[in-house]
């Protein structure tokens, strides 16, 4: 499959029924013919169990911004959550939860919303991103070369979990994950990635009270 090509259809014997129709984008990959794809799965444990997506980034959720930096950049807006649905959904078009395993860990969220996607391909963020970049979609999609997964870098480090997937892998990461493995940097190592660069600090994950006031007041200097 490529950026413009037709689709692969894929069935999933783990669910019941028919998998989401994915959608026949015959021209060269654009936003609005992706799935955004935000992650809110996590358990949370630096913020005593808060659910971090759903706190306040200057006056607004953190979910809520990176949101933002998705609406009407793309076709279909995911989130995968495992509490809190009803607080999650306000913020998206689908509210889902990891379907595979138990806290088998981020994999598990991109696995479930790849199930979801009704596009050829997932541009993939996480929801304690609040400073993600405006351009952030237009940005990835732009670099697609019709194959590789696409996965964010800065001069500081790689941004493992802020990537743009093909759904075709769904089945290759379904098998990676029933295998016992849950390294994401494991499973990009086994496939085709390249990196898109972005500025420093517009990536960063919000994972401490003290990071959350830091970047409140480095965003507030602007």
């Amino acid at each position: 499959m490529d950026c413009w090509g037709d689709p692969i259809e894929y069935r999933d014997p783990t669910i019941p029924g028919h998998l989401p129709t994915v959608k026949n984008h015959r021209n060269q990959l654009h936003s609005r013919s992706v799935t955004g794809l935000i992650l809110a799965g996590g358990r949370n444990s630096r913020f005593g169990g808060t659910e971090k997506g759903l706190i306040n980034f200057d006056g607004k959720p953190m979910v809520e911004r990176v949101s933002t930096g998705f609406r009407h950049q793309v076709d279909q807006l995911i989130i995968c959550a495992n509490r809190h649905h009803q607080q999650y959904q306000p913020f998206a078009d689908l509210v889902i939860s990891d379907w595979i395993g138990t806290q088998w860990g981020p994999l598990a969220g991109i696995y479930s919303g790849l199930l979801h996607s009704k596009t050829n391909w997932a541009v993939i963020a996480t929801c304690d991103q609040p400073l993600l970049p405006k351009n952030y979609v237009q940005q990835m999609v732009s670099q697609c070369n019709g194959r590789s997964v696409l996965i964010a870098v800065d001069l500081d480090r790689q941004h493992y979990l802020n990537m743009l997937v093909p759904v075709t892998l769904r089945l290759k990461l379904r098998d990676y994950l029933m295998s016992g493995r849950r390294s994401v940097k494991g499973w990009l190592k086994s496939t085709d990635y390249q990196t898109v660069s972005f500025p420093t600090r517009l990536l960063d994950s919000i994972n401490s009270a003290e990071q959350l006031s830091q970047t409140i007041q480095h965003s507030n200097k602007k």
